[in-house]
């Protein structure tokens, strides 16, 4: 899925046999989704996406809650929740960072829906 206004949360280190990253953004309907890409590169079998998305009306309701406007969901997320010192991080570690940003759209008092790809 092509995410627009995207802003990479975080990732880990590529050198590692398995690789994650975070991003969040906006799809074609105006839904705020964070993406949890996980590539395995031992057996891409394993390769999977999971996208947690905030229908369109609560994605609203997110932006008037914090007081922000929608457009700038992403960056806040970033600032609130992103590896901005640039630590070199393990996939578990993106895994976290995934469960805190679901934890922080409940904290606003909006819901999401997740779903699980194969690639």
């Amino acid at each position: 899925m092509k995410l627009t206004r995207c802003e990479e949360i975080a990732a880990s280190d590529d050198d590692m046999p398995i690789w994650r990253c975070v991003e969040v953004g906006f799809d074609d309907y105006k839904n705020l989704v964070v993406h949890l890409d996980h590539d395995d590169y031992g057996d891409h079998r394993y390769d999977h996406d999971i996208y947690a998305t905030v229908d369109r009306d609560e994605t609203f309701a997110m932006a008037e809650y914090l007081r922000i406007n929608t457009v700038d969901l992403p960056k806040a997320i970033y600032n609130e929740l992103g590896n901005k010192e640039n630590y070199l991080l393990v996939p578990s570690d993106i895994e976290k960072i995934f469960q805190n940003i679901l934890e922080f759209v409940l904290d606003c008092g909006v819901h999401y829906r997740l779903r699980r790809e194969q690639r």
